[in-house]
């Protein structure tokens, strides 16, 4: 993997796991339990060609995760598309989808390394 691919899913960890550590309560429309989802569409951007899903956000790691969506060049949607997809790894509480186009899309192999799931699709 690639310097970029290898920070970028270290951040993606990183949201992930203080999401997971965040209030299980509902308060500020989401926590732990049903929270609220952010689909982050980035297959657009140059060489990122990945789609991201992640569940069980609060309010603040919602609005977090959207902006960093958008400065990254994505965009926010209601799902990940399906056409071009390589496939996707799911986790606890994300789905990270890799299309045609990337650099370093995330492998079947590397997807089971980290504790995921893959699928073809979204």
């Amino acid at each position: 993997m690639n310097r970029a691919v290898v920070v970028q899913a270290v951040a993606s960890a990183l949201v992930l796991f203080v999401a997971a550590c965040s209030s299980s309560s509902p308060s500020g429309g989401g926590g732990g339990g049903g929270g609220m989802v952010l689909v982050c569409d980035e297959t657009a951007v140059a060489t990122v060609d990945q789609c991201t899903r992640t569940t069980d956000l609060n309010s603040s790691l919602y609005s977090a995760l959207q902006s960093m969506c958008t400065q990254q060049g994505g965009k926010v949607v209601s799902a990940c598309p399906t056409a071009g997809v390589i496939g996707c790894c799911t986790n606890a509480n994300s789905e990270g989808c890799f299309y045609t186009g990337g650099t370093n899309p995330m492998t079947q192999a590397e997807c089971s390394q980290a504790g995921g799931t893959w699928s073809a699709s979204p």
